[in-house]
């Protein structure tokens, strides 16, 4: 510890400090967004995976909460949903049109005999990103948003993969950030069918004085399968070693944020983007507005 305070020292009238640059956390004109991806039960091993239990995404805005809570951490989960394939970060829009496009397409294999070889299809990995976006004027704004990615619909079941874009709006202004007790959520676009690639906007409206929470979801794609790998032991004809390979894609994009988007009266909270980054300890969403 002496030696921690004898580094850290600084001698009276050195100019050390007027040498050393102030610097932001987030530098002026910064973009800054969550933007994670779950495993949900594409990683059909480890702790953290699930299936149905928080719903289908997509279609059923009562859920919406949940891929908030999951991405910023305002939840009272040990064990339970929050595996991350990869973890929640805080990333940036990129150049002078605001634009961050992720995508990764990646194997897997499935045995026979594995009883949850078809979960991965089902609940495939969810890429999540969210944007706080502060309206200072006194009237409501309405922009359109871009976007892309990829979405997972299996067969004729009940869909848990798909992809959409959601606004979660406060019921107060942020003159009043510290009343705020709930948050409303609507579906601005749902993407219902299989696709490795799709574009897509959708118009949201930022009420005056307050800070919407915009999240995108898609959802990994299977874009080929059944190849089937493995050869029968030759000294043991009855046992079978097979397994499937199947390729997956995923995609989650927005572009021209900052040429389209942002325009007098609109910025990015990066007051409320750092405390959902930061994950302080909430056990709800609505914290994070306070």
């Amino acid at each position: 510890m002496n030696n921690f305070r004898t580094v850290n020292d600084v001698p009276s009238g050195s100019s050390i400090m007027k040498e050393v640059r102030n610097r932001h956390m987030i530098e002026p004109g910064a973009l800054p967004f969550l933007f994670g991806v779950l495993s949900r039960k594409n990683n059909y091993f480890g702790h953290g995976t699930f299936t149905t239990e928080l719903g289908q995404w997509s279609s059923d805005v009562t859920k919406t909460d949940y891929m908030l809570q999951l991405l910023a951490g305002t939840h009272t989960y040990d064990t339970s949903y929050v595996s991350f394939y990869r973890p929640r970060q805080l990333s940036f829009l990129e150049g002078s049109k605001g634009t961050f496009i992720y995508g990764e397409s990646y194997p897997r294999f499935m045995y026979d005999g594995f009883s949850e070889q078809f979960n991965m299809l089902k609940y495939p990995y969810a890429a999540l990103g969210l944007i706080f976006v502060k309206n200072t004027s006194n009237v409501d704004i309405s922009k359109t948003l871009n976007f892309v990615g990829s979405a997972m619909c299996y067969k004729d079941e009940v869909n848990y993969g798909g992809a959409g874009l959601f606004i979660g709006t406060p019921d107060k202004t942020n003159t009043r950030k510290s009343e705020i007790s709930r948050i409303t959520w609507t579906r601005i676009y749902q993407h219902e069918i299989s696709s490795p690639e799709f574009i897509a906007s959708g118009n949201i409206i930022i009420p005056a004085g307050k800070t919407v929470a915009v999240l995108l979801y898609t959802s990994s794609n299977l874009h080929s399968g059944n190849e089937r790998v493995g050869e029968t032991p030759e000294f043991f004809a009855s046992e079978h070693t097979y397994s499937t390979i199947y390729g997956q894609f995923i995609q989650w994009g927005i572009y021209n944020f900052r040429s389209n988007f942002l325009t007098t009266g609109l910025e990015i909270d990066v007051e409320r983007t750092l405390r959902a980054w930061q994950c302080p300890g909430l056990d709800a969403t609505y914290k994070l507005w306070h």
